[in-house]
């Protein structure tokens, strides 16, 4: 079996199908014209990758074994979407300011910063959560603690989640909701973070 890429950066087999099925599929349909079709079919990283990725002739990116292979079973997937697509808070004509952030001092994601925005963002491992700690297997995927900015009362706030691990701020456990002030140090997993308020008493966006 031999593999053939189209000009559009699709893969097909001509030995099944003498033309790219994919290519087939866009004929009679309309594409945005300031885009033509050199991004069709392409894809990007939801976030921006922690180890080395391959992007394979169709455009699509993804961490790869040793045979070149996309390990689908592996927890190092790297998510994709396609290019030029709004992820998350993201919206078109949308904008949700920053409230604060959460800057990784000890961990995987040490130097990186990680915008909080008002009410709530869950927190996780996962590239849909509203901040995605990257490289640490010890928080989980989904909802491992959440951290809230009230817009009323302009108090922050931080809770565990559903994680499989207790979360500390100044080193203490927390089990239930707390307030957070400026620096204090938040703990997921094996990461620490520093909290940086930024709306509350003396700014709040109109």
């Amino acid at each position: 079996m031999e593999l053939k890429t189209c000009n559009n950066g699709h893969i097909y087999d001509p030995s099944i199908t003498p033309e790219c099925p994919e290519c087939a599929k866009m004929k009679g349909k309309t594409v945005p014209l300031d885009g033509g079709m050199d991004d069709y079919g392409k894809t990007e990283p939801i976030h921006k990758p922690t180890e080395p990725v391959n992007q394979g002739n169709n455009g699509h990116w993804a961490q790869v074994d040793q045979y070149g292979k996309v390990p689908f079973e592996s927890e190092d997937y790297t998510p994709t979407r396609p290019v030029g697509y709004p992820s998350g808070k993201e919206e078109i004509g949308t904008v949700y300011p920053v409230t604060g952030w959460l800057v990784c001092v000890e961990g995987a994601a040490k130097g990186q910063d990680f915008k909080i925005h008002a009410e709530y963002n869950y927190i996780g491992r996962g590239s849909n959560m509203d901040i995605c700690i990257p490289g640490d297997a010890t928080v989980s995927r989904d909802n491992h603690a959440i951290i809230a900015y009230d817009t009323l009362e302009r108090i922050f706030y931080f809770a565990p989640a559903s994680g499989g691990s207790i979360v500390r701020v100044n080193g203490k456990a927390v089990l239930g909701n707390v307030e957070l002030k400026a620096y204090d140090r938040i703990t997921i997993g094996q990461s620490q973070f520093l909290f940086i308020p930024f709306c509350g008493e003396k700014f709040e966006w109109e």
